[in-house]
Protein backbone atom coordinates (compact mmCIF):
# COMPACT_ATOMS: atom_id res chain seq x y z
CA UNK A 1 0.00 0.00 0.00
CA UNK A 2 1.16 3.06 -0.71
CA UNK A 3 0.62 6.69 1.02
CA UNK A 4 -2.95 8.43 0.34
CA UNK A 5 -2.35 11.78 -0.75
CA UNK A 6 -4.11 15.02 -0.93
CA UNK A 7 -5.18 16.09 -4.43
CA UNK A 8 -6.39 18.95 -5.96
CA UNK A 9 -7.05 19.84 -9.34
CA UNK A 10 -7.45 24.05 -11.14
CA UNK A 11 -10.14 24.65 -13.72
CA UNK A 12 -8.92 27.90 -15.42
CA UNK A 13 -9.30 30.38 -18.08
CA UNK A 14 -7.47 31.88 -20.69
CA UNK A 15 -7.03 33.71 -24.54
CA UNK A 16 -3.86 32.70 -25.01
CA UNK A 17 -3.07 30.74 -28.28
CA UNK A 18 -6.21 32.67 -29.90
CA UNK A 19 -6.01 35.56 -32.17
CA UNK A 20 -9.02 38.18 -32.49
CA UNK A 21 -9.90 38.94 -36.15
CA UNK A 22 -11.97 42.00 -35.44
CA UNK A 23 -12.62 42.69 -39.13
CA UNK A 24 -14.29 39.10 -39.05
CA UNK A 25 -15.48 39.32 -35.79
CA UNK A 26 -13.69 35.76 -34.86
CA UNK A 27 -11.59 34.10 -33.08
CA UNK A 28 -8.49 32.52 -34.89
CA UNK A 29 -5.74 30.86 -34.47
CA UNK A 30 -1.80 32.48 -34.12
CA UNK A 31 -0.10 33.07 -36.98
CA UNK A 32 1.56 30.02 -38.62
CA UNK A 33 -0.97 27.57 -36.60
CA UNK A 34 -3.62 25.32 -38.23
CA UNK A 35 -7.40 26.09 -37.36
CA UNK A 36 -7.39 23.29 -35.03
CA UNK A 37 -4.22 24.16 -32.70
CA UNK A 38 -5.46 26.73 -30.82
CA UNK A 39 -5.45 27.44 -26.46
CA UNK A 40 -3.33 25.83 -24.63
CA UNK A 41 -1.92 23.00 -27.15
CA UNK A 42 -0.93 26.12 -28.69
CA UNK A 43 1.24 28.06 -26.55
CA UNK A 44 2.45 25.57 -24.20
CA UNK A 45 1.42 25.54 -20.21
CA UNK A 46 3.90 28.70 -19.45
CA UNK A 47 2.63 31.23 -21.73
CA UNK A 48 -0.81 30.15 -21.69
CA UNK A 49 -0.59 30.72 -17.51
CA UNK A 50 0.96 34.05 -17.93
CA UNK A 51 -0.98 35.70 -20.68
CA UNK A 52 -3.02 38.84 -19.27
CA UNK A 53 -6.39 37.10 -19.73
CA UNK A 54 -5.49 34.24 -17.57
CA UNK A 55 -7.28 33.28 -14.23
CA UNK A 56 -8.09 30.63 -12.22
CA UNK A 57 -11.84 29.95 -11.85
CA UNK A 58 -12.54 26.70 -9.86
CA UNK A 59 -10.39 24.72 -7.64
CA UNK A 60 -11.31 21.62 -5.83
CA UNK A 61 -9.15 19.31 -2.99
CA UNK A 62 -9.18 16.91 -0.71
CA UNK A 63 -6.97 17.14 1.95
CA UNK A 64 -8.23 13.36 3.40
CA UNK A 65 -9.53 11.00 0.34
CA UNK A 66 -10.06 7.89 0.79
CA UNK A 67 -11.44 7.87 4.24
CA UNK A 68 -14.90 7.96 3.46
CA UNK A 69 -17.57 10.87 3.70
CA UNK A 70 -17.43 13.99 1.94
CA UNK A 71 -14.48 15.86 2.46
CA UNK A 72 -13.41 18.10 -0.66
CA UNK A 73 -13.80 21.41 -0.54
CA UNK A 74 -13.65 23.79 -3.40
CA UNK A 75 -13.07 27.75 -4.08
CA UNK A 76 -14.82 29.47 -7.23
CA UNK A 77 -13.78 32.72 -8.63
CA UNK A 78 -15.47 35.91 -7.33
CA UNK A 79 -15.13 34.55 -3.47
CA UNK A 80 -12.30 34.96 -0.77
CA UNK A 81 -9.98 32.44 -0.23
CA UNK A 82 -11.11 31.72 3.14
CA UNK A 83 -12.20 28.17 1.82
CA UNK A 84 -8.58 27.33 0.80
CA UNK A 85 -6.41 28.08 4.50
CA UNK A 86 -6.42 24.45 5.13
CA UNK A 87 -4.94 23.94 1.92
CA UNK A 88 -2.09 26.63 2.29
CA UNK A 89 -1.68 26.04 5.86
CA UNK A 90 -1.01 22.13 4.16
CA UNK A 91 1.54 23.99 1.39
CA UNK A 92 3.33 25.55 4.08
CA UNK A 93 3.86 22.57 6.25
CA UNK A 94 5.93 21.24 3.10
CA UNK A 95 3.28 18.38 2.77
CA UNK A 96 2.75 16.69 -0.52
CA UNK A 97 0.08 17.08 -2.87
CA UNK A 98 -0.87 14.80 -5.85
CA UNK A 99 -3.14 16.38 -9.45
CA UNK A 100 -3.26 14.34 -12.88
CA UNK A 101 -0.88 16.73 -14.65
CA UNK A 102 1.00 17.71 -11.68
CA UNK A 103 3.02 19.96 -14.04
CA UNK A 104 -0.04 22.45 -14.80
CA UNK A 105 -1.65 22.80 -11.45
CA UNK A 106 2.26 23.89 -10.21
CA UNK A 107 2.30 26.50 -13.30
CA UNK A 108 -1.22 28.14 -12.21
CA UNK A 109 -0.30 27.81 -8.37
CA UNK A 110 3.52 29.02 -8.53
CA UNK A 111 3.23 31.53 -11.93
CA UNK A 112 -0.26 33.24 -11.36
CA UNK A 113 -1.25 32.60 -7.48
CA UNK A 114 1.51 33.45 -6.12
CA UNK A 115 2.37 36.47 -7.86
CA UNK A 116 -1.00 37.65 -8.27
CA UNK A 117 -2.52 36.00 -5.06
CA UNK A 118 -0.44 36.05 -2.39
CA UNK A 119 -0.54 32.37 -1.96
CA UNK A 120 1.96 30.57 -0.19
CA UNK A 121 4.86 29.14 -2.91
CA UNK A 122 4.66 25.47 -3.36
CA UNK A 123 7.64 23.28 -4.66
CA UNK A 124 7.40 20.93 -7.41
CA UNK A 125 9.07 18.49 -4.74
CA UNK A 126 5.89 18.59 -3.35
CA UNK A 127 3.82 17.06 -5.91
CA UNK A 128 2.92 13.99 -6.61
CA UNK A 129 1.66 13.64 -10.21
CA UNK A 130 -0.88 10.39 -11.47
CA UNK A 131 -0.88 10.80 -14.79
CA UNK A 132 3.13 9.92 -15.05
CA UNK A 133 2.48 7.14 -12.52
CA UNK A 134 0.06 6.12 -15.16
CA UNK A 135 2.19 5.79 -17.82
CA UNK A 136 5.27 4.27 -16.02
CA UNK A 137 2.72 1.64 -15.30
CA UNK A 138 1.88 1.23 -18.95
CA UNK A 139 -1.82 2.38 -18.82
CA UNK A 140 -2.82 5.47 -20.60
CA UNK A 141 -2.18 8.73 -19.42
CA UNK A 142 -5.56 10.85 -20.26
CA UNK A 143 -7.86 10.67 -17.01
CA UNK A 144 -10.62 9.37 -19.34
CA UNK A 145 -9.07 7.00 -20.41
CA UNK A 146 -7.73 5.52 -17.77
CA UNK A 147 -10.43 5.62 -15.53
CA UNK A 148 -12.37 3.31 -18.21
CA UNK A 149 -9.00 1.04 -18.34
CA UNK A 150 -8.77 0.41 -14.52
CA UNK A 151 -13.07 0.84 -14.47
CA UNK A 152 -12.94 3.07 -11.54
CA UNK A 153 -15.78 3.73 -9.35
CA UNK A 154 -16.09 7.01 -10.87
CA UNK A 155 -14.90 8.00 -14.06
CA UNK A 156 -14.19 10.99 -15.32
CA UNK A 157 -16.93 13.33 -16.63
CA UNK A 158 -17.51 12.93 -20.08
CA UNK A 159 -19.13 16.29 -19.93
CA UNK A 160 -16.40 18.34 -19.19
CA UNK A 161 -15.62 19.13 -22.11
CA UNK A 162 -18.18 20.57 -23.46
CA UNK A 163 -18.15 22.96 -20.32
CA UNK A 164 -14.49 23.80 -20.93
CA UNK A 165 -16.08 25.87 -23.73
CA UNK A 166 -18.90 27.45 -22.21
CA UNK A 167 -16.43 28.53 -19.43
CA UNK A 168 -12.85 28.05 -20.14
CA UNK A 169 -12.44 29.52 -23.89
CA UNK A 170 -13.75 31.94 -26.13
CA UNK A 171 -16.11 32.00 -28.49
CA UNK A 172 -17.10 33.11 -31.25
CA UNK A 173 -19.62 35.81 -31.58
CA UNK A 174 -23.33 35.06 -33.40
CA UNK A 175 -26.35 37.79 -34.06
CA UNK A 176 -28.40 35.72 -31.58
CA UNK A 177 -25.61 35.87 -28.87
CA UNK A 178 -22.67 38.48 -29.61
CA UNK A 179 -20.59 37.41 -26.57
CA UNK A 180 -17.44 36.60 -26.65
CA UNK A 181 -17.01 34.93 -23.40
CA UNK A 182 -19.44 33.31 -20.75
CA UNK A 183 -19.87 34.21 -17.01
CA UNK A 184 -20.63 32.25 -14.08
CA UNK A 185 -24.10 34.37 -13.31
CA UNK A 186 -24.83 34.17 -17.35
CA UNK A 187 -25.39 30.49 -17.41
CA UNK A 188 -25.82 29.13 -13.29
CA UNK A 189 -27.38 25.98 -14.15
CA UNK A 190 -24.43 24.68 -16.97
CA UNK A 191 -21.90 26.77 -14.00
CA UNK A 192 -23.11 24.59 -11.42
CA UNK A 193 -22.41 21.51 -13.64
CA UNK A 194 -18.58 22.50 -14.23
CA UNK A 195 -18.89 23.02 -10.42
CA UNK A 196 -19.61 19.24 -10.39
CA UNK A 197 -17.13 18.18 -12.87
CA UNK A 198 -14.52 20.05 -11.11
CA UNK A 199 -15.26 17.95 -7.72
CA UNK A 200 -15.55 14.60 -9.76
CA UNK A 201 -11.88 15.09 -11.55
CA UNK A 202 -10.40 14.87 -7.87
CA UNK A 203 -12.49 11.41 -7.24
CA UNK A 204 -12.06 9.91 -9.97
CA UNK A 205 -8.18 11.39 -9.79
CA UNK A 206 -7.50 9.26 -5.97
CA UNK A 207 -9.19 6.40 -7.26
CA UNK A 208 -6.87 5.90 -10.27
CA UNK A 209 -3.74 7.13 -7.96
CA UNK A 210 -4.72 4.20 -5.25
CA UNK A 211 -5.12 1.70 -7.76
CA UNK A 212 -1.46 2.56 -9.79
CA UNK A 213 1.80 1.98 -7.80
CA UNK A 214 3.99 4.63 -7.25
CA UNK A 215 7.35 5.83 -8.92
CA UNK A 216 10.36 4.25 -7.64
CA UNK A 217 12.44 6.35 -5.96
CA UNK A 218 14.95 6.89 -8.82
CA UNK A 219 12.60 7.65 -11.55
CA UNK A 220 10.75 9.91 -8.91
CA UNK A 221 13.77 11.91 -8.87
CA UNK A 222 14.56 11.68 -12.73
CA UNK A 223 10.35 13.31 -12.60
CA UNK A 224 11.59 16.22 -10.38
CA UNK A 225 14.51 16.60 -12.36
CA UNK A 226 12.59 16.74 -16.09
CA UNK A 227 9.98 19.35 -14.44
CA UNK A 228 12.93 21.77 -13.06
CA UNK A 229 14.56 22.02 -16.69
CA UNK A 230 11.55 22.61 -18.08
CA UNK A 231 10.37 24.78 -15.94
CA UNK A 232 13.75 26.45 -15.69
CA UNK A 233 14.20 26.44 -19.81
CA UNK A 234 17.45 26.65 -21.69
CA UNK A 235 19.52 29.73 -22.97
CA UNK A 236 19.40 30.55 -26.38
CA UNK A 237 21.07 32.86 -29.01
CA UNK A 238 18.10 35.54 -29.48
CA UNK A 239 20.19 37.82 -31.71
CA UNK A 240 20.93 34.55 -34.08
CA UNK A 241 17.33 33.52 -33.71
CA UNK A 242 16.16 36.67 -35.17
CA UNK A 243 18.77 36.68 -37.84
CA UNK A 244 17.80 33.26 -38.68
CA UNK A 245 13.68 34.13 -38.86
CA UNK A 246 15.06 37.61 -40.94
CA UNK A 247 16.67 35.50 -43.33
CA UNK A 248 13.53 32.76 -43.75
CA UNK A 249 11.50 35.94 -44.38
CA UNK A 250 13.70 37.63 -47.15
CA UNK A 251 13.52 34.16 -48.51
CA UNK A 252 9.75 33.87 -48.55
CA UNK A 253 9.93 37.33 -50.38
CA UNK A 254 11.98 36.36 -53.31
Amino acid sequence: MHPILAVFDFETRSDAGYVWNAERRRWESLPGFASTKRGLGAVGVRCYVQHPTFTPVLLAYDLTPGYGGVTALQWEIGEPFDVLEPLFEHVRRGKLLEAHNASFEFSVWQYFCVPKWNWPPLSIRQLRCSAVKSRAAGYPGKLADVTRVLDTPVKKDPDGDRLMKIFSMPRNPTKADPRTHILPHEAPDEWAKYKRYNLTDIVSEHQVSERVPDLPPDEQQLWFLDQEINDRGMAVDSAGIRNCIAIVEQAYEK
